[in-house]
């Protein structure tokens, strides 16, 4: 596996959305989060309670696969280019996640805790 470029910006617009849109800033996704992706298992759904705020079996199946879908738009396109390719909102989405779960934790007394999902990056 080739390892994917760290925060490289890159300005992608292609199509109808170049005329409909304001050019995106994209930025390859850092390997560490890469792999992350790809690392849940497509064999199995995972088990129910780590699904269990969602409504139904059947909700729990449509997640899974539109996330098995994902899983192979991220691997086709790593496999074409050597990187995948997010809006760079989504390492300010990111951050702004990780702020609202450290403040969670210290809320009910888990201070300290790492919440960052994808190991070192942020």
């Amino acid at each position: 596996m080739r390892r994917a470029a760290q925060k490289t910006p890159a300005t992608t617009i292609t199509g109808a959305a170049a005329a409909a849109s304001p050019t995106k800033l994209m930025m390859h996704l850092p390997l560490e989060h890469v792999n992350a992706i790809l690392s849940v298992d497509g064999e199995d759904p995972p088990p129910p309670r780590s699904l269990a705020h969602l409504s139904s079996p059947e909700e729990r199946r449509e997640r899974f696969e539109e996330h098995q879908a994902f899983q192979d738009e991220v691997r086709r396109e790593f496999a074409e280019k050597g990187f995948y390719e997010v809006e760079a909102r989504y390492f300010t989405e990111l951050a702004d996640f990780q702020a609202k779960m450290q403040e969670k934790m210290a809320k009910i007394g888990c201070r300290g805790v790492n919440v960052n999902i994808f190991g070192g990056f942020m």
